[in-house]
This record gives structure tokens, C-alpha cells and sequence, in this order.
């Protein structure tokens, strides 16, 4: 008897656990923080702040429709065409890395938890095309150090503005990512337009849903709802 309902027990705790899973449908979701930068920020010089950090690229700051990170569908939003402001003030509405510096490297973005990672949108700012990001890399991870790296894809951002569009607003660029398991994205950085004097991005975002519970738990809790069922006492008929 103490064994059955403790079968009760765990089976109603399995069943919580499945009935609020989020769903699994793909989600736009922004990154909480940049935790490691070994490109820098740009230093103010005449006109500019004194000091600059990441987080413009991933405060919705400069696009022309917001969103609720984690909760509007990705599809959806991609497809009501939402632009970025582009280099019109610059400050304020995306990254840009220190001026005049070999501008490649490393930005390592922290999703706030683990996910299926499945996309990226990336927005270019500058008001010259020469400092948009070029031939780029990522990686997806489990663990803050990237210690056990996923590779997810290399490309090539476009380069915009240009003659088919000059000027600002810019669209999104919607990157297939290698579907990855991970709480922290590495974009790296290894070529920039024309070498300009500094290297931008406007927004960045993912596309991501819920990580799929294990197949285990599924039959595990199949298992314990099957033994309840057949463990359950039967009423007996009384006589009429």
C-alpha cells in the first residue's frame, strides 16, 4: 500500500511536470547579457559618450516593431518586415566596437537559460556599409567557458547599405542555424566590410523554444501510469 502510493505520488509530480512544459513552438528571444568581449566598445571621442557597452544590440532599441522576448512567435514577427533604424544616431541603438582596431573577434551572448537554439536575426546599423560584419561564425554552448563547443554554422552577413538599398531602414537577415541545445552563443566575427574604422550590429535575436524533456521521462512516466492503472483496487458489485 505504501509502495502504491508512492507510485501516486511520483506519477503526480510526472504529470505536473509535463502539463507545464512550455510549448515547444519557436519563440523570439533576446539575450540577457554579452559575457565576453574580446573585440571591446567603442571609446567615445568629439560628440560621442565617453564609453559605450553591448547592450543596445539586444534592447530592441532602433527597430521599428518591439516584441516580448521569449514570447512572440519568431515566424511571425520576422514576417511583418520589422527594420532597424540603422546609423541615425548610432550611440544608442546598437554595438560598435572600438574605432580604428582590428575589428574581429569574439562576442559571447548569455540567453538567460538552456534552449533549442534554431535561428538568428541580425540587423546591421552602419550608416557605411563599411563597418557592417562580414564572414561570421557561431557556436552554441551549455557551459559559460565553451568548453565543449557546438558548432551551428558559418556565414556571410550581406552587405547593406547598397545600391539596391542606401539607406536606412534595414530588414532583418534570418540566419538557419544547426539546430543546438544551449544557454550561451558564440558569434565570431572574422571579416568586416571593407576594412572600415569600426565594425556594427544594430540587433541580434534567436529563435529558440523549450528543451525537449528527455525520451526516458516520457516512458518512465508511461510506466508509472501504467502500473497505477493496473494497480488500482477494483469495486466489487454489490449483491441486488
Amino acid at each position: 500500500m505504501h509502495c502504491f502510493a508512492r507510485l501516486r505520488t511520483i506519477a503526480a509530480t510526472l504529470a505536473l511536470i509535463l502539463m507545464t512544459q512550455p510549448t515547444l513552438a519557436g519563440t523570439i528571444l533576446s539575450p540577457v547579457a554579452v559575457i565576453n568581449n574580446t573585440i571591446g566598445n567603442y571609446k567615445g571621442i568629439s560628440g560621442f559618450p565617453a564609453n559605450t557597452d553591448e547592450t543596445p544590440m539586444f534592447n530592441q532599441s532602433g527597430l521599428s516593431l518591439s516584441f516580448t522576448s521569449g514570447a512572440t512567435d519568431f515566424a511571425a514577427y520576422i514576417a511583418s518586415n520589422p527594420t532597424h533604424i540603422g546609423g541615425t544616431p548610432e550611440i544608442g541603438n546598437g554595438w560598435i566596437s572600438p574605432a580604428y582596431c582590428p575589428c574581429t573577434g569574439i562576442l559571447d551572448f548569455d540567453l538567460g537559460a538552456n534552449y533549442s537554439i534554431k535561428q538568428m536575426a541580425l540587423w546591421n546599423m552602419a550608416a557605411n556599409s563599411g563597418a557592417n560584419v562580414a564572414e561570421i561564425s557561431l557556436y552554441s554552448s551549455t557551459t559559460a567557458d565553451f568548453a565543449n563547443p557546438t558548432a551551428v554554422g558559418s556565414f556571410t552577413n550581406p552587405e547593406m547599405p547598397d545600391d539596391n538599398r542606401p539607406r536606412a531602414p534595414y530588414p532583418a537577415t534570418v540566419f538557419d542555424l544547426d539546430d543546438s541545445v544551449g544557454r550561451y552563443v558564440r558569434l565570431q566575427i572574422h571579416t568586416y566590410y571593407d576594412a572600415y574604422l569600426v565594425s556594427e550590429i544594430g540587433e541580434i535575436a534567436f529563435d529558440v523554444s523549450a528543451v525537449p524533456l528527455p525520451p526516458m521521462l516520457w516512458l518512465f512516466a508511461a510506466a508509472c501510469f501504467g502500473i497505477l492503472s493496473a494497480g488500482r483496487p477494483q469495486r466489487t458489485a454489490l449483491p441486488s
